[in-house]
């Protein structure tokens, strides 16, 4: 059972038995959470203009609260195939590919 306390950690098993329960976009807000360390608020008000493939690489670009200044920090392998299938949902198989950082 999962715990209802707000100081009380979920386990590996809470976290296993929540995402089999969760469709496929909780799924992806719980890895963004989980993975991104942002706050609910930012994971939710999140775009598809955010997440980009650059060399190689899949990117998820992040505003920084205190200074504002914009960062691309590479996506965690396990956020991979769940931002991948959102991309192609919204966008018909289309995602972003860039040579160099977005202005």
């Amino acid at each position: 059972m999962l715990p209802t306390a707000r100081t009380q950690l979920w386990s590996r098993e809470d976290q296993a038995e929540f995402l089999a329960a969760a469709d496929s976009r909780l799924h992806l807000a719980f890895m963004l959470l989980l993975y991104t360390t942002r706050r609910l608020s930012d994971v939710l008000a999140m775009t598809k203009g955010q997440v980009y493939e650059r060399d190689g690489r899949m990117m998820i670009e992040l505003r920084q609260q205190k200074t504002g200044t914009l960062v691309a920090v590479p996506a965690h392998r396990d956020l991979l195939p769940l931002l991948h299938a959102r991309l192609e949902e919204r966008s018909g198989g289309m995602h972003r590919h860039v040579s160099a950082a977005p202005d």
